[in-house]
Order: structure tokens, then C-alpha cells, then sequence
């Protein structure tokens, strides 16, 4: 009963009674929980975009992976000739056994380098690939974490992706550690730093207590995927060198060479290229994301990701049909 004896004013009497400024603070306050919906389609729109480019990727370094076996078996072979024509040469830190001749140009290596074992392996990827495909792999577990912290994934299996997340991030960081030179070299800084800015997760009973922190943790990380796409953007010279060098070899041993001979450099020329472009858009779409991570979610905000993830796709087409002419051996103009 109300204290003065009359009767309790209605709802809609009770909310037309509150002062303007009342009345405007719960209008502004129940637009601001509508605009801190997780960020839920944005990460699967850019989710849709890296699987785009992923696709592209991975013939790509399929390709590479089968010329860096070769190259690094040429190597092999090279630093054994030296051994078998410089005994001294070798020293007993080094694995360089002597090259035995058969027959002209034929033999074998006399002994067996663990160091090589990823150059004469066949399963897995040889070093440099294998730096690459799992840098490369890196971006979408990123996406995927933080749509399991956005999405209302249980806790459980929130924690389980970042942890991986986190782990993953740190073997990469420890296999490109030492390179100096190639695919390794130009993205080795980058994972490190990535690895660095994830390391909480890993140790995530003492250090992080809720999935919020997980997040915190994950979102302050973010801007680094988008330096390390730039890095994968740089390993393309690299990338271009290994794939073409046997063509290159054979036009500069060749009595007479063909014009023909440098279609494959130019074919992955243009391939090449064409994965630098996508990894430049992809890098557009990370920044996006992020900045939506970070700050409450909108249309217009949701519109500029799906319009640059639709442009992404859109072109991993066109260069999946370029590696396809490239494999049948065509033009790729």
C-alpha cells in the first residue's frame, strides 16, 4: 500500500513520470547494450575470407614444398662433393659426409644428416614451408578464438582453443627461432612477438582466471596478426626464388635456351602476386575486425567486413583459376 492511502501509479504513468534526463539516460543506456552484441558475424565474415585465401595458399606451398626438397637435396649433395674433394674441410661439429662416385655424375652420399632429414622426408614439410603453412595457419586459429570468446562457447572449450592457440604460437616461434635467411627469416620476428603476447594463456591456472582475461589477452595480441600477414606478404621474394629456381637453372645451362623455357617464372610471377594482393586485402579485413573487437559492434562496421570479405573471395577465385593454368602448363594471361 502506498504510504499517503492512494492508489500505485501504472507503469506507463510511473515511466511517463520520470524526468527527461532519466527518460534519455535509459534510451541511451539500452542503445549501448544493443550495440555490445559480440562481435559474432564479424569474425565468422573474416573467417570466410582467410579460408579463402588459406585455399589459395596451400597449392601454392605444396609447389614450394617440392622445390625446397629439391633444392635442399642439391645442397646436400653440393656440400658432400665439397667434403669427398676437401677432406679437411669438414670439421667434426658439421654433418658432411664425403660424396661417393659410381658411374660420370652418379653416387651417393656416404653417411646420413639429421639436418637434412626434412629435404629427403615424405611426409610433413621441408623447413621453410613448414614455417609458412603453420604462420599461415596461425590467423585463423586467431579468428576462430576469438569467436569461441565472442560466440557464447562454453568456458571449457573456449580455453581449450586459445590455450592451443597459444601453444601453437610458441612451437612456431621456436622452429623459425634460428633462421637467418628465406621464409623463416622474414616471419621468425613477428612470431616471436606473437608468442611473447600469448604466453599468459599458456601458463593460464596461475596467471589468467576467467575467460574475460583470456580475452583481454587475446584482443591486446590482435594488432600482431596483422604484422605478421604483412611478413608473410615480405616471404613472397623468397617464396619466388625457391619456386623457380630449377627453371632458372635450366635456362642458364641450356646450349639454347627457348623463350618458352621462362614461362613457368613468369606463371608464378603472377601467381605470387596475386597471393601478395590477397594477403594485402586479408590484412584490411584483420584491421577491420580488430577495431570491431575492440569497440562496440554496428552496421556499418559489419558492412565494410562483409563487403571486404566478399571481395576476397571473389578473387581467391580468379587466382585459384590462374594455379590451375599453371599446372596444366597454360598462360596465365
Amino acid at each position: 500500500m502506498p504510504i499517503d492511502g492512494g492508489s500505485l501509479p501504472s507503469r506507463g504513468r510511473l515511466y511517463r513520470a520520470l524526468p527527461r534526463s532519466r527518460s534519455a539516460l535509459l534510451i541511451v543506456l539500452g542503445i549501448l547494450a544493443a550495440c555490445a552484441t559480440p562481435p559474432v558475424q564479424e569474425t565468422k565474415q573474416f573467417q570466410q575470407a582467410f579460408t579463402a585465401v588459406d585455399g589459395v595458399g596451400q597449392p601454392v606451398l605444396d609447389d614450394l614444398a617440392n622445390a625446397e626438397r629439391l633444392q635442399g637435396q642439391e645442397v646436400a649433395v653440393a656440400r658432400a662433393k665439397r667434403a669427398a674433394s676437401n677432406a679437411a674441410a669438414s670439421t667434426g661439429q658439421d654433418c658432411s659426409p664425403a660424396w661417393r662416385k659410381i658411374v660420370a655424375n652418379s653416387g651417393y652420399i656416404a653417411g646420413f644428416c639429421i639436418a637434412d632429414a626434412g629435404f629427403y622426408s615424405k611426409i610433413g614439410d621441408p623447413p621453410q614451408t613448414l614455417a609458412f603453412r603453420r604462420a599461415l595457419a596461425l590467423i585463423g586459429q586467431f579468428a576462430q578464438a576469438l569467436t569461441a570468446l565472442s560466440d557464447g562457447t562454453s568456458a571449457a572449450v573456449a580455453t581449450a582453443q586459445v590455450q592451443q592457440l597459444a601453444q601453437d604460437a610458441g612451437s612456431v616461434a621456436a622452429s623459425v627461432g634460428g633462421s637467418v635467411s628465406g621464409v623463416g627469416a622474414a616471419i621468425g620476428p613477428v612470431v616471436n612477438e606473437i608468442a611473447a603476447a600469448l604466453s599468459p594463456l599458456i601458463n593460464r591456472v596461475a596467471m589468467i582466471a576467467s575467460t574475460q582475461q583470456e580475452r583481454d589477452v587475446v584482443i591486446a595480441a590482435a594488432p600482431k596478426i596483422g604484422t605478421l600477414i604483412i611478413a608473410l606478404e615480405h616471404a613472397a621474394p623468397a617464396m619466388f626464388n625457391t619456386l623457380t629456381e630449377q627453371a632458372q637453372k635450366q635456362i642458364e645451362l641450356s646450349d639454347q635456351p627457348r623463350t618458352s623455357d621462362a614461362a613457368p617464372i613468369e606463371a608464378y610471377r603472377v601467381v605470387l602476386s596475386d597471393y601478395v594482393v590477397l594477403l594485402g586485402r586479408l590484412d584490411a579485413a584483420w584491421n577491420q575486425l580488430v577495431t570491431v573487437v575492440k569497440q562496440p559492434s554496428n552496421a556499418v562496421s559489419l558492412a565494410a567486413l562483409t563487403q571486404t570479405s566478399s571481395q576476397i573471395v571473389a578473387d581467391a577465385a580468379v587466382v585459384r583459376q590462374s594455379l590451375a593454368r599453371l599446372r596444366r602448363g597454360d598462360s596465365t594471361n
